[in-house]
């Protein structure tokens, strides 16, 4: 028999009111969620299927396990999701059938399985064991996780630094970026760029000028 030992959810902000861009703050606090509540740590898991829609998805489940021991193959069971099924082949409950069939093999350490929505938006963690708890789960849900959003600007004008942009490709000509900016007095705002030839645009500091349909900016 397998037990689900831990679980946790949560639901992050839209991607510009997230406060960091480079990680999510709504996995790192489900892994670290449900570890506690089946009373583990990552050092302890043995398998280990993280959801992998894109490797950002991986990559950020590692920092938030913050295990160097594993390697990047000891992160999934299925060989990822882009190798096994797309997302409307419920992939997660195939990663759970592997979990399932590895702790079978093998008992002697608990495993742990994410799931995600969104844009990174919903994540939820589950720990499993093929040992009996010591405390059974009594069907809680480790939740309360409650983001501090970045007030958006909605008309931004001034010095912005890029945090993140998106820039379209036309026949290996690039389009125009759309930006993802901190301003000056700490709020966020989106502006659109022309064309850049620097394709490594973060950290560079642009010029905004407001408009009404869209606000256009301008490397300094």
């Amino acid at each position: 028999m397998i037990w689900l030992a831990g679980a946790a959810e949560a639901s992050d902000l839209p991607v510009s009111e997230r406060a960091n861009m480079a990680s999510s703050d709504a996995l790192s606090f489900a892994i670290a969620a449900a570890l506690d509540q089946a009373k583990v740590t990552a050092a302890d898991l043995g398998p280990v299927d993280i959801y992998s829609c894109f490797p950002c998805a991986v990559f950020a489940a590692m920092d938030a396990m913050d295990s160097p021991e594993r390697t990047l193959g000891d992160y999934t069971l299925t060989g990822g999701l882009s190798f096994f099924g797309g997302p409307g082949n419920g992939y997660a409950l195939h990663s759970l059938t592997a979990m399932a069939q590895a702790l079978r093999r093998d008992g002697s350490r608990p495993a742990l399985v994410t799931a995600n929505g969104g844009v990174m938006s919903k994540q939820a963690v589950g720990v499993y064991s093929a040992q009996a708890p010591a405390k059974p789960w009594q069907g809680e849900v480790a939740g309360g996780y409650r983001p501090q959003s970045r007030e958006i600007d909605h008309a931004p004008s001034g010095r912005g630094r890029i945090i993140s942009f998106c820039q379209p490709m036309v026949q290996d000509i690039p389009g125009a970026a759309t930006l993802l900016l901190d301003m000056a007095d700490g709020r966020r705002a989106l502006a659109v760029m022309e064309a850049a030839a620097d394709h490594d645009l973060c950290g560079q500091y642009v010029q905004v000028m407001a408009g009404e349909k869209r606000h256009k900016a301008a490397l300094e």
